[in-house]
Parts: structure tokens; C-alpha cells; sequence
């Protein structure tokens, strides 16, 4: 059995115009919720590869940044 994936749902850039269908969507949600306009809010997604996500993403960022998060990740790297 093949079966075949759209790279616009994998999150890359695949739109006519070079964008994608999602990243409006969210700025357009957090911009909503922080009363802010959308013009202020930026998205970015980065594919960290799962061996080296303890490293790249919670030791420098989820770790020291925890005081900051509005919503901390449901699982640990211990």
C-alpha cells in the first residue's frame, strides 16, 4: 500500500506563493487570545529531530525559560 502526504501538511512552505495554510491561522488564534494584533505575533517552526531534543530544545530553552511558559510540556526528558 502507498500512501502519500502532503508536504503542506507536514508544515513546509508549499503554497503558490511560498507560504502555507497554517501559519495565518495561528498567528490569527494568538493574536486573538493576547488581545493583540496580528502583525506583532510571529511563527516559526524548526523539525528538531527526536534524538536530539533533549539537548537542543529543553535544556536551553524549556528548562531555563519555565518561569515564562504558559503552558508547560506534559512530559519530562529525564
Amino acid at each position: 500500500m502507498k500512501i502519500m502526504v502532503s508536504a503542506c501538511l507536514l508544515g513546509q512552505n508549499c503554497k503558490y506563493n511560498g507560504g502555507n495554510n497554517y501559519s495565518e491561522k495561528v498567528a490569527e488564534v494568538i493574536a486573538e487570545t493576547l488581545g493583540c494584533k496580528t502583525k506583532s505575533v510571529s511563527v516559526a517552526i524548526k523539525d528538531i529531530p527526536e534524538e536530539n531534543w533533549k539537548e537542543q530544545v529543553w535544556d536551553k530553552s524549556i528548562v531555563p525559560d519555565d518561569q515564562y511558559l504558559y503552558k508547560r510540556p506534559e512530559y519530562t526528558c529525564d
